[in-house]
């Protein structure tokens, strides 16, 4: 919960800037949180702990890492470039204590982000051979290709601004 109060603060302050900025950021957050909702659906995970203890693929473990650090928003990552525009506009209407406040929380997200990836990439030590899930092919590459969108976010979204 507090991960959509955070991201709800970027987006009233990018509606405190302008609409369009407001609507950007949705669209992106709706795109990455409807990516997360989607592969917690399909692997019928209903609570956090459920991560460590699932006996995953490691490519979607590594689809958890990347849509969780897009989520929080790190730089390489699709989810930096609407907060890096926000901090942008802030920066230049001389909103430099919001700005901080708001890199701040979006540095304690990351944090209980990371602690999240760790504990279901690291200690998945669990080996039950009767709770293995078996994902079909189609949804692997449908889960990456929208992971590689999400890694290559930064890149293909500044073809946008040129």
């Amino acid at each position: 919960s507090f991960s959509s109060i955070n991201n709800l603060g970027w987006m009233l302050s990018a509606l405190m800037i302008s609409e369009n900025l407001w609507l950007f950021y949705l669209i992106f957050y709706s795109f990455l949180i409807s990516i997360m909702c989607f592969l917690f659906n399909y692997l019928n995970i209903y609570f956090i702990n459920q991560l460590f203890i699932m006996n995953m693929n490691f490519s979607i473990k590594i689809s958890f890492l990347i849509n969780f650090f897009s989520l929080g928003g790190l730089p390489p990552f699709l989810g930096f470039f609407p907060k890096w525009i926000i901090i942008n506009f802030l920066m230049k209407y001389n909103f430099y204590i919001i700005t901080f406040i708001f890199i701040m929380m979006s540095l304690i997200m990351l944090f209980y982000y990371m602690r999240i990836i760790y504990s279901s990439i690291m200690f998945n030590y669990l080996k039950m051979k009767w709770f293995k899930i078996y994902i079909k092919n189609n949804f692997i590459l449908f889960i990456n290709t929208f992971s590689m969108i999400s890694l290559l976010g930064m890149t293909i979204s500044t073809f946008f601004f040129m």
